[in-house]
């Protein structure tokens, strides 16, 4: 996931919310169970574009239309997590993210962004530093930061990933139902002629409810996933 976008996207460096999170959180054994039966999350990748009848469009084509789809993706699902959190949580939040203002004006640095998600992590994730697994990831401040937005994503918002699976079935289902004419406005109309596969549809991935507690769980400290090309 790096951290989202969110009400202003332009100061915002995203975290790919569609890639899985290096941050599950630590529950309770019959609360791992629950979510272990939890249905894959569908991908943004050139296969649900062959899926649902886009093959015929040339790769960079395809390529390019993942991109934009994750971008919008990002900013979707950062304007809803947004909405939701208090001034002084996206304050907290935004710290671990370089952000510039409209001017290209800095307005936290990655030198302090780098500071604020270790400083975080010390308080809030014990022993992390230590942590053997993490060790191959901790020279790279990005991934370190991203550790940190995700960690505090599933103590603050805890509903995040309902939120992702809400708005990529969203995108999924816009692109499904305009394939003709984006093969028309890439390819001509002679692309409506050329053969293509058929789709195959996809059942919606339906949000799985949270459990709302006051206790706030633990969270693991597995290796951050490397954030998508």
């Amino acid at each position: 996931m790096d951290p989202v976008t969110g009400g202003q996207p332009q100061q915002i460096q995203p975290v790919d919310p569609v890639q899985p999170a290096p941050a599950a959180p630590v529950t309770s054994q019959p609360q791992q169970a629950q979510q272990s039966q939890q249905p894959p999350m569908p991908q943004l990748d050139d296969q649900f574009l062959q899926d649902v009848g886009l093959g015929v469009l040339p790769i960079e084509e395809r390529q390019g239309m993942i991109a934009q789809m994750k971008k919008t993706l990002e900013t979707n699902v950062g304007m809803e997590i947004y909405k939701n959190l208090q001034e002084y949580q996206l304050q907290e939040f935004e710290g671990f993210m370089p952000l510039n203002d409209e001017n290209g004006q800095v307005i936290t640095s990655e030198e302090t962004a780098n500071a604020n998600a270790r400083r975080w992590l010390d308080a809030n994730v014990p022993g992390w530093a230590q942590n053997q697994q993490l060790a191959p990831y901790l020279t790279d401040p990005a991934r370190v930061r991203d550790f940190a937005a995700m960690n505090w994503l599933q103590r603050n918002f805890p509903a995040y990933r309902n939120v992702v699976s809400a708005e990529l079935n969203k995108l999924m289902a816009e692109v499904r139902n305009n394939v003709p004419r984006i093969i028309e406005a890439v390819m001509g109309p002679q692309g409506l002629t050329q053969p293509a596969p058929q789709p195959q549809m996809q059942a919606p991935v339906e949000p799985q409810p949270m459990a709302q507690t006051e206790t706030v769980p633990p969270v693991d400290q597995q290796p951050p996933v490397a954030p998508a090309a």
